[in-house]
């Protein structure tokens, strides 16, 4: 807008960022004397993508993982999404073919809640996990199952419900 304000939002993904300080410059390309100016800014992480969302009390039945009932998953993460209510949460799920303690490791917004203890070979066993009210953030909450050990092996979960 000439004389005005607009407002602007730019991605920065993690790839084009480095370690440690980033700097970020506005430049006036076209001539020095220009009048120009920014304000407001804000610099958000932006929303973690999920590959499910939960909702409170209803079973998540669908399938995720590596050659799990079809499933491919590349990077050997498995995220589930959901709302904090300010409650303590029960976390239950179906691991499938986790084989070592230290195989698949549980998350809660990047805070490892512990490793899933090795299960059935080949079949299913249920899990659950206590999720306090004072370990969630406002809002959305990030679950993630972490395949510690191989992205290649085969594992998975299902039947995931928070209640």
């Amino acid at each position: 807008m000439n004389d005005g304000l607009s407002s602007y939002s730019v991605d920065i993904a993690a790839a084009d960022q480095v370690a440690g300080q980033n700097i970020i410059t506005f430049d006036q390309a076209l001539n020095d004397n220009y009048i120009w100016g920014v304000t407001d800014i804000l610099l958000e992480k932006a929303p973690e993508p999920v590959d499910t969302t939960l909702t409170v009390g209803v079973t998540e039945t669908a399938s995720f993982g590596n050659f799990f009932n079809g499933q491919t998953d590349a990077d050997g993460m498995v995220t589930a999404g959901f709302t904090s209510t300010g409650d303590d949460f029960v976390l239950s799920f179906d691991g499938f073919d986790i084989d070592f303690d230290t195989e698949v490791e549980l998350f809660l917004n990047g805070n490892s809640i512990g490793f899933i203890d090795a299960g059935v070979n080949d079949g299913l066993s249920s899990y659950s996990v206590d999720i306090a009210a004072a370990d969630q953030v406002a809002g959305q909450n990030i679950i993630t199952f972490d395949q510690a050990l191989n992205d290649n092996y085969i594992w998975g979960v299902t039947d995931i419900l928070l209640v």
